[in-house]
């Protein structure tokens, strides 16, 4: 089972701070500071949301949201406040494990805040202008969304079995009352 959980993401904030820092770095050299920065952020954001997916293995929604994902990173291209543009990728992410993870509006509310907050953590990493300090401050924030409660999906408590044989169980009361039915009016 690919569930989040705090060890792998504590990995993936490892593995993102350094492809973040390294993008930055790169992007700042080829594009310009500005450029650089949204390469980074974009990319790593995309790849994280990747990474939730892959571990949520959603059933719905497996090419939409990519797409959606894809097209709002672009038009995010567009603004020119770098922190707005940061700002609006850590709401995505809040979105996407709404989407899939929380089941009340309480927790996606929470999420939300942490997701604001890893903007704010990052912005305080990056006080000193180190670049793996930032990313790392903003997924590792991220990363503590394992701990909002009322969660859905794989690692959650909930699992297929149960909601198969609820299912089934819902199931043979509808053919048995169709039958009570049927019966009555013959």
């Amino acid at each position: 089972m690919r569930a989040l959980t705090l060890p792998k993401n504590v990995g993936a904030a490892a593995v993102l701070a350094l492809v973040g820092a390294g993008l930055w770095s790169f992007g700042s050299v080829i594009l310009g500071p500005a450029p650089g920065f949204k390469l980074a952020v974009g990319t790593t954001c995309t790849l994280y949301a990747g990474y939730i997916m892959w571990c949520c293995q959603p059933r719905i929604g497996r090419l939409v949201v990519p797409l959606l994902w894809v097209g709002g990173s672009a038009l995010c291209l567009l603004l020119d406040s770098l922190l707005t543009f940061a700002t609006i990728q850590a709401c995505m992410i809040s979105v996407l494990r709404g989407l899939y993870l929380h089941t009340t509006i309480p927790a996606l509310l929470l999420d939300l805040v942490l997701s604001l907050a890893s903007v704010g953590f990052a912005l305080w990493g990056l006080g000193d202008g180190n670049f793996v300090l930032a990313f790392w401050c903003f997924y590792l924030v991220q990363g503590l969304a394992v701990f909002i409660p009322g969660k859905t999906g794989p690692g959650s408590g909930h699992n297929d079995q149960t909601h198969r044989q609820t299912f089934c169980a819902a199931a043979a009361t509808a053919r048995q009352a169709f039958k009570q039915i049927t019966l009555q009016q013959k």
